[in-house]
């Protein structure tokens, strides 16, 4: 789609603004497609509008695409979380699933500032530690 890889254009150069129309051109608000669910979410966040991100970004994790943890993280940061208005538990449900250790690491950070934010801090320091646990995991240390 050519309004998409315009709008794509625009964002890797840092003007988000200008990627903007073309994502909207694209059907941005009326969209099931994740591909633009996901840049329309990402660019709402740089323009901090984080109505229209989080509304797009939920639009993206009801399609149930895979690689969506950075989503759930972005998601998480875009405002303070309540004990009325949170993910917790969605999160959780999350780690309870099949995930790649990319995936799971961005859940892990996801959860955890989650619960930093309802002042359960003991949970919310155990959280990045077992996503930075798996990370490491991840990573291939060749000796010199």
């Amino acid at each position: 789609m050519i309004q998409l890889r315009a709008s794509r254009v625009f964002s890797q150069c840092g003007n988000h603004a200008g990627a903007e129309p073309f994502l909207l051109k694209a059907g941005a608000k009326q969209s099931n497609n994740p591909a633009i669910l996901f840049d329309f979410s990402t660019n709402q966040f740089f323009l901090g509008k984080t109505a229209e991100a989080e509304e797009a970004i939920s639009r993206y994790l009801d399609l149930r695409p895979p690689a969506k943890g950075g989503k759930w993280l972005l998601r998480s940061q875009l405002q303070k979380q309540t004990p009325g208005q949170n993910h917790v538990e969605m999160l959780r449900n999350c780690l309870s699933q099949p995930l790649t250790k990319k995936e799971a690491v961005y859940i892990y950070f996801a959860l955890a500032k989650e619960l930093e934010d309802l002042g359960e801090y003991k949970q919310s320091f155990s959280a990045p530690e077992d996503g930075r646990s798996l990370q490491a995991s991840t990573c291939q240390i060749r000796p010199v």
